[in-house]
């Protein structure tokens, strides 16, 4: 590791990249199973699992196509790390505070079944 860092060429920015998004991603999506293995018991879990697959295909996919980038010369290994690493762990935070607070996807009002009730009870009255 430590000739690795002695030469900062973008190939060796990259393996450095590399060598640290493995523990990084493994810790990052430990956490983001936590509040995807929550669900309602009247609820499906189906959407649970396709979006931890997809959240996994995606991460690993984001992780070769940013080392690429760093090999490339396009930013450095830091860069790389905090954008790629901190996006995930933002969006692992945005789904801790929606398991936490029980909050829906998209307000009340945008449902469909909220029109047609209030729709309904409009005629009644």
């Amino acid at each position: 590791m430590t000739v690795l860092f002695a030469g900062m060429t973008p190939d060796q920015q990259a393996q450095i990249f590399w060598r640290f998004s493995w523990p990084a991603a493994a810790f990052l999506l430990a956490l983001f199973a936590i509040p995807l293995s929550a669900s309602n018991p009247r609820a499906g879990r189906s959407l649970n699992i396709i979006i931890a697959a997809l959240v996994f295909i995606l991460y690993l996919n984001a992780i070769s196509v940013v080392q690429t980038w760093i090999e490339q010369g396009k930013f450095g290994y830091m860069t790389g790390l905090f954008l790629l690493h901190g996006f995930v762990a933002m969006l692992c935070a945005l789904f801790f505070i929606r398991r936490v607070y029980m909050m829906r996807w998209l307000p009340v009002w945008c449902s469909p079944w909220y029109w047609r009730r209030r729709l309904i009870s409009s005629k009644e009255n």
